[in-house]
C-alpha cells in the first residue's frame, strides 16, 4: 500500500502505520532521502544557507586599539533581503563590546571584504550586505547590545576573551548597525569575524 501525504510547504503527519507499512521518502523528482544505512541525513538551517550559496562571512584584524580610541565596525544591512547576522570579537586585552542600531555616520569607513562560504567553481554569489571598518559616526543610535570582554588585573592590563550574542540577529532592511569595541588597555589587539546569510529579495 502506497500512502503519499503533503506536498510543498505542506505539514505532513502519519498516524497508525500498520505493521505491513512501508515508507519512503522522496523529493519531488522522486529521488530518494534516506540513505542506504537507513538514517535520514538532516543539517541545520544556517548550514542549509552554506550549500544554497547564500552564506558570507567578513573578517578584520587591528593590531593596536588603545583607551582612547574605541575601534569600530559598521554593518549596512541590504535594501530587499533579510539577512541573519552573527558576530564574534576576539581581544587579547579587556574592554567592552556594543551594538547599536541606526546609527548616524558622516563618513561610512573602509569597507571589509565579504567571501562567500561555497568556494566552488561558477562564480559564487556576491554579499549585498556590506562590512566596513573606521566609520565617522556622530551619534551611536541604539543600543541593542552590550558586553563585558576579558577581567581585570593588578597589573591595570587584564586578559582578553571573546565576545559574541547568544543568537542571531535579523537585522532591518536598509538599517546601520555600529559595533563598537571600547579598551581598558593600551596596545591591545582585536580580530572581528562577521558570518550572515541573506534570504529573500
Amino acid at each position: 500500500m502506497t500512502r503519499t501525504k503533503g506536498g510543498s510547504a505542506i505539514p505532513v503527519t502519519v498516524r497508525n502505520i500498520q505493521t505491513t507499512d512501508a515508507m519512503r521518502l522522496a523529493d519531488a523528482d522522486g529521488t530518494g532521502l534516506v540513505s542506504n544505512n537507513g538514517l535520514l541525513g538532516v543539517i541545520d538551517g544556517e548550514h542549509y544557507q552554506i550549500h544554497e550559496g547564500n552564506h558570507f562571512f567578513a573578517t578584520d584584524i587591528d593590531q593596536d586599539v588603545d583607551i582612547v580610541s574605541p575601534k569600530q565596525w559598521l554593518v549596512i544591512a541590504p535594501s530587499s533581503k533579510a539577512a541573519h547576522l552573527m558576530i564574534t570579537v576576539h581581544s587579547s586585552k579587556n574592554g567592552t563590546l556594543e551594538i547599536f542600531e541606526a546609527p548616524t555616520t558622516t563618513d561610512d569607513g573602509t569597507a571589509v571584504t565579504a567571501f562567500n562560504n561555497d568556494r566552488r567553481g561558477g562564480g559564487p554569489k556576491a554579499a549585498t550586505l556590506q562590512v566596513l571598518k573606521d566609520p565617522t559616526v556622530s551619534d551611536n543610535g541604539t543600543l541593542l547590545f552590550a558586553q563585558v570582554m576579558g577581567d581585570d588585573s593588578t597589573s591595570g592590563k587584564g586578559t582578553g576573551g571573546p565576545g559574541e550574542p547568544e543568537s542571531e540577529l535579523i537585522v532591518n532592511e536598509s538599517t546601520k548597525y555600529l559595533i563598537k569595541y571600547t579598551s581598558l588597555s593600551d596596545n591591545n589587539r582585536l580580530s572581528i569575524d562577521v558570518d550572515w546569510y541573506e534570504v529573500g529579495g
